[in-house]
């Protein structure tokens, strides 16, 4: 089963045209539904992360998903030139764009100071990338922790926040090379998992 929602026996490096012809037909709703939940949380993200009001993010988060859903029969996949997340992005930017000069909701009043900030389209594209690159890796884990214990997660996460190996060892009654194996075991499958969704989703 892949990260997009079936398994058809295609090659990984497939599953994004495969779904892209299919959302093109209009009337796939097995399809719509795999993209919308690998791609609506991301879309979210980038939102919410841009300071479009929460009362308001879900309806533009769905103006977007529409948009998309519309643009997507003239879409051309064309990934030697330009990653699909490429064309995903920039829907999103000149939605939100839109949204914030003017095409908001009425009566709906935007922090003037995030507002110059964002609409500066290098401020709006390391946005878009950030969120990505965080989207991408909660994704990862959550998968990962389908695969190994949860004390190995807990493990690998005290790791991140710095808490030195010894401490950790004393925590689980583990000696500390235990805890190096662990940590590298969690990070291998981790970016795995990583460099699969970014084949599938990008």
């Amino acid at each position: 089963m892949t990260e997009l929602g079936w398994d058809d026996g295609s090659p990984m490096e497939d599953t994004r045209q495969t779904l892209i012809i299919r959302l093109q037909s209009l009337n796939d709703d097995e399809a719509w539904s795999v993209f919308h939940d690998a791609y609506s949380r991301y879309i979210y993200a980038v939102l919410r992360r841009v300071g479009i009001p929460h009362e308001d993010t879900g309806d533009l988060q769905q103006m977007i998903l529409v948009k998309l859903w519309k643009k997507i029969p003239g879409y051309e996949y064309q990934p030697d030139r330009a990653m699909f997340r490429t064309w995903l992005g920039r829907v999103i930017k000149n939605t939100a764009i839109d949204w914030i000069r003017g095409k908001k909701p009425e009566g709906i009043v935007f922090d003037e100071s995030v507002e110059r900030s964002v609409m500066r389209e290098e401020v709006l594209d390391t946005i878009i990338q950030k969120e990505w690159q965080t989207y991408v890796s909660n994704v990862a884990m959550q998968n990962v922790r389908r695969d190994i214990t949860e004390q190995s997660v807990e493990i690998f996460e005290l790791s991140l926040k710095g808490v030195d190996a010894d401490e950790i060892a004393v925590q689980y009654g583990l000696k500390r090379n235990s805890v190096y194996r662990i940590i590298a075991r969690v990070r291998e499958r981790l970016v795995v998992e990583i460099n699969e969704i970014r084949r599938e989703l990008e």
